[in-house]
């Protein structure tokens, strides 16, 4: 059995199902015909941010995936059941995501402060001779 070719066959069939399933969804109503104004709805935006909080990891981004799915339907339950703006749920994931990047970021990067002094005597090293 050649792997390879199995792997690319398995590959392009589920390409033609995945764009056979997005031209349908493209197409508009079948009644009407027309193209409606939210087609996806910004989920290849949520995407990206879910795969990036998964740090590309497959299992980690299906974990992902359903924390930023219930954020997201709690939040619309949240705005039906309190009367909320729309922007308020909007609001309240940015801080979400905000705030988990932000820890991301702030675990992954250290902060070294140098003083004054050395840092001028890095300089004078580096340019290889003694400044006036």
């Amino acid at each position: 059995m050649n792997v390879n070719a199995v792997i690319m066959r398995t590959m392009f069939i589920s390409g033609a199902i995945a764009g056979l399933g997005g031209m349908l969804q493209v197409s508009g109503e079948a009644t009407t015909h027309t193209l409606s104004m939210g087609i996806a709805s910004g989920v290849g935006f949520t995407a990206i941010i879910v795969v990036w909080l998964a740090k590309l990891s497959p299992l980690a981004t299906v974990a992902v995936a359903a924390l930023i799915g219930m954020l997201d339907k709690g939040c619309g339950v949240a705005e039906s059941t309190y009367g909320l703006s729309s922007a308020v749920s909007d609001i309240l994931q940015g801080i979400i995501l905000f705030t988990v990047l932000g820890a991301m970021f702030f675990t992954s990067y250290k902060i070294v402060l140098r003083s004054r002094k050395n840092t001028d005597t890095d300089n004078k090293a580096a340019s290889g001779g003694e400044s006036k």
